[in-house]
């Protein structure tokens, strides 16, 4: 049991808790409960942080820094292009259109005779144009190992090059790992070692997820679409989500398929472990699931907390995901936290 008012130590120049979201001074008494659970979350994270049970799951946030597209910014470059071919359109304000405005521009390429100018945008617009990587992507690739990603580009492939130049310049004797990069075609969750899982398609192979029938495929709970379904996405989540701890990082759920199947899920892998403990019980067996806890790491003022205002946190905990919200526009937060995490990591490897 966490106690309902941490006390949270600080011991760095370079303390996460220093951008820990605490609210504006004028209304810290009316969000009082959600600054509290805030700092709950934020030292039950700390707590229960084992780099052998914990995977992330990155959104394109974690990318946008380094000048690559996120999924806004992907739409309108596809919409330039096709726009410039006489399509004429405009982007939807509602994101859960953004698959089936996909889907249109897609077919209006094919029908000019260009449809590779679909891929090839995508494709050109998942080169980072500002920095290679970040400091939170490398700092992350110490203190995690596998890493699932709904983004196109290959920033987590870059960390992982910077820690292999730093080994070599440094001439450490630490042993360095390689990740394993897994595709659509070719996921692979008994892995060993670092793993980076392209769950969405990569720029490596310049194929995407990104239309609604892209999306009907491969999400068949959602879309309710068996008969023509690929399952290997909703496959690799459910198993890591019901054997793993989650941290998202630069996620919102406004992708509407994702949202969907991880609320669903949640709820899911929940009346799996009742039904599982009911049925042993009934034997006399005693069954004591892994306490599983999957937390969020988002930014002060974003939509999705706007959504459900004072209710977030209550409302994520209905999927049992434990959100930690840092100050709006201090993404330094990631880069000290993940650094702060790399304490528990065993010396000896990179």
């Amino acid at each position: 049991m966490f106690s309902q008012n941490p006390v949270i130590k600080k011991d760095t120049i370079d303390d996460p808790l220093d951008y820990l979201w605490q609210g504006k001074q004028e209304d810290q008494e009316q969000k009082k409960q959600m600054i509290t659970q805030n700092k709950i979350n934020y030292e039950m994270l700390l707590r229960s942080f084992d780099r052998s049970e914990f995977v992330s799951f990155l959104g394109a946030g974690v990318s946008k820094p380094l000048g690559i597209s996120d999924w806004s910014n992907l739409i309108d470059d596809l919409l330039k292009e096709a726009n410039k071919l006489g399509f004429g359109g405009t982007i939807p304000d509602d994101k859960d259109q953004y698959p089936d405005f996909a889907e249109r521009i897609f077919k209006f390429f094919e029908e000019k005779g260009r449809g590779s100018l679909y891929f090839d945008t995508i494709t050109m617009r998942m080169v980072p144009s500002i920095n290679s990587t970040s400091l939170t992507l490398v700092y992350l690739t110490f203190s995690l190992d596998i890493h699932l990603t709904t983004n196109f580009d290959r920033s987590m492939e870059y960390a992982y090059r910077f820690k292999e130049e730093l080994a070599n310049l440094l001439s450490s004797v630490s042993k360095y790992k390689k990740p394993s990069l897994y595709f659509l075609k070719n996921f692979n969750i008994s892995s060993n070692g670092p793993s980076i899982y392209y769950l969405h398609g990569s720029a490596n192979e310049e194929i995407y997820i990104l239309k609604k029938s892209d999306y009907d495929m491969f999400y068949p709970s959602v879309s309710g679409l068996e008969g023509t379904s690929v399952r290997v996405v909703e496959d690799c989540l459910k198993y890591f989500y019901g054997h793993k701890n989650f941290i998202f990082i630069g996620c919102s759920f406004e992708d509407p398929y994702v949202r969907s199947f991880f609320f669903d899920l949640a709820k899911k892998v929940e009346r799996e472990r009742f039904a599982t403990s009911s049925f042993y019980n009934q034997g006399g067996k005693r069954y004591s699931p892994r306490d599983l806890k999957h937390f969020l790491l988002i930014e002060d003022g974003n939509k999705f907390i706007e959504k459900y205002g004072e209710e977030f946190f209550s409302k994520m905990e209905e999927y049992y995901i434990y959100p930690v919200i840092y100050q709006k526009n201090k993404h330094i937060f990631l880069e000290y936290l993940f650094k702060s995490l790399i304490r528990n990591k065993p010396e000896g490897t990179l």
